[in-house]
């Protein structure tokens, strides 16, 4: 009987498949030997990676403690020679600053009772308020510099140090003075002493150079030669012109019958006020200029003059506005015929010319030649004002006759601005 074939395929291929199941396993148990085998290997080389992580820790801790230790130590010692050295500095400067004090003691205790009648007649000139601002400028700039002085000496110098330095000048200044002009001076002048480098001599010697400093400024000031009233006097030609200008512009608008002219001088009287308050500030400096240097107390007559002047001719410039108003009101109005209108243009022309005689009196020089020049002035202005009837001079209508009245306050002030007084600057006037 013949092999069945299928039974001999079957037969092959189980015994294929015997083959590859003893093939799987013995690959399996080769696998699961590599495995164990590689885990273990594994396992001892982690095992000595930790080992040596170990130590590594362990010696950065010991070399870190060293480290720290060493540095403590050295930091401790600094410390204690930069307190010891700083505090050496600080009796050194105080020991300077109480021998600068001494000295100054000495040469003040030397010097005489009695004041000498110049230093008494300084004194009696000078109101407190200038005599406090100028204090204020010397003695901040002296004092902060030796604050300035004192602290570096102590701290150092650098940023932070010139913010303790600032601090405490403001401080120090605030409980000296509560003056706006001391406290900055002295902080200023601190803040630059720690900033700045050392001179060559030591730290106390800006302190010496701010006080010959200021004592050979002064000097300065004293001993060049120049003209103290200038400032004063291109004030004062700028004032008068512009009083001049608006007067002849009132002219000009009443023979054109143009209130837009009057208008316009009106505007222009309201800007004098920045010119009499730049006037003002020119003769006050003037003043203290002629009060402190010798050689410009020949000015002083000039400055009394002037201040009187810029007084009265403040008063007369707000007369002035009123009547400039006044003026275009009237002209608005066609209150005024053509012959009414020439009287006042014509007058107005005329106290034009006097208000420019009286500039050109003020800036005289010498005093003898000034006060003669300000009575030709003061005639000037007087035979204005003596023209100053309203019955006459305002047409006779009501309108008119208000205008002139108007202007009668005007030309007293600008008759004692030349130096009269009240009573004969008024009797200039026409009786009403």
């Amino acid at each position: 009987m013949s092999e069945n074939p299928l039974t001999t395929a079957v037969g092959q291929v189980a015994a294929l498949l015997a083959d590859v199941r003893e093939r799987g396993e013995a690959a399996s148990e080769q696998a699961q030997t590599r495995l164990v085998e590689t885990v273990g290997s594994t396992q001892a080389k982690v095992a000595d990676a930790q080992s040596k992580i170990a130590e590594t820790v362990e010696n950065t801790q010991s070399k870190l403690a060293e480290t720290v230790g060493s540095t403590q130590s050295k930091l401790e010692a600094r410390i204690t020679g930069s307190r010891d050295d700083a505090q050496a500095r600080i009796d050194e400067a105080l020991a300077t600053a109480l021998a600068i004090f001494e000295e100054a003691r000495t040469k003040l205790s030397a010097l005489p009772v009695e004041l000498p009648a110049e230093i008494e007649d300084l004194k009696a000139r000078f109101s407190p308020e200038e005599l406090r601002k100028v204090a204020e400028v010397a003695v901040g700039c002296t004092v902060g510099i030796l604050i300035g002085d004192l602290l570096m000496v102590g701290l150092g110098r650098g940023l932070w140090q010139a913010s303790v330095v600032l601090f405490v000048s403001v401080m120090v200044a605030r409980f000296l003075d509560s003056g706006a002009t001391f406290t900055m001076q002295m902080s200023l002048q601190s803040v630059l002493v720690v900033l700045l480098p050392i001179g060559t001599g030591g730290p106390f010697v800006r302190s010496q150079d701010a006080i010959v400093g200021g004592v050979l400024a002064l000097l300065v000031t004293f001993l060049s030669p120049q003209d103290v009233r200038r400032p004063a006097v291109r004030q004062l030609g700028g004032l008068y012109d512009s009083i001049a200008t608006v007067l002849r512009d009132l002219s000009r608008a009443l023979r054109e019958n143009d209130s837009r002219t009057a208008w316009m001088a009106l505007v222009a009287s309201r800007g004098t006020h920045t010119t009499l308050e730049a006037l003002r500030k020119e003769l006050r400096v003037t003043h203290e200029q002629t009060v402190f240097n010798p050689l410009h107390r020949s000015s002083r007559s000039f400055v009394e003059d002037a201040v009187n002047a810029a007084d009265r001719s403040d008063l007369a410039v707000r007369s002035l506005r009123i009547v400039a108003r006044r003026v275009v009101s009237v002209l608005d109005e066609g209150v005024f015929d053509d012959d009414d209108r020439e009287r006042l243009a014509a007058w107005f022309d005329d106290a034009a010319d006097a208000v420019e005689i009286l500039h050109r009196s003020l800036v005289e020089p010498q005093a003898e030649g000034r006060h003669r020049s300000l009575s030709v002035a003061r005639d000037a202005l007087g035979a204005s004002a003596s023209a100053l009837d309203p019955h006459q001079l305002g047409g006779g209508s009501v309108h008119g006759e208000a205008l002139v009245m108007l202007l009668r306050p005007m030309m007293v002030d600008l008759i004692e601005a030349t130096g009269a007084e009240h009573d004969e600057a008024r009797a200039y006037l026409p009786r009403v």
